[in-house]
């Protein structure tokens, strides 16, 4: 099986870092991109594919890394992209920017 370990992002109305620190595990495959169906007597989505909302945290990437070896997982790590903080003052809005 392939997996997938990666951090997890933050949503657009956290500012703090609490995600952050966690690693998670995803199995991905092609199995994972099977249909979905919706029943019509009750409009529930259902899948056949319990492994598409599978999603193992871990504390740290060696941990994630440790787990797929030992089950013989072929792993991707997906690295975070942090970006750039720049200092803000009030100052800054009547100046021009310096680039």
């Amino acid at each position: 099986m392939k997996v997938e370990i990666f951090q997890d992002t933050k949503n657009a109305m956290q500012s703090g870092f609490k995600k952050k620190k966690y690693w998670f595990l995803k199995i991905i495959s092609k199995n994972n991109l099977k249909k979905t169906d919706k029943s019509s007597l009750q409009g529930w989505a259902s899948s056949d594919n319990m492994f598409g909302q599978l999603k193992i945290k871990f504390y740290s990437k060696e941990d994630a890394v440790k787990y797929a070896d030992n089950n013989n997982y072929k792993y991707i790590i997906k690295e975070p992209k942090y970006g750039k903080i720049r200092k803000k003052s009030y100052q800054n809005n009547f100046t021009d920017p310096v680039l």
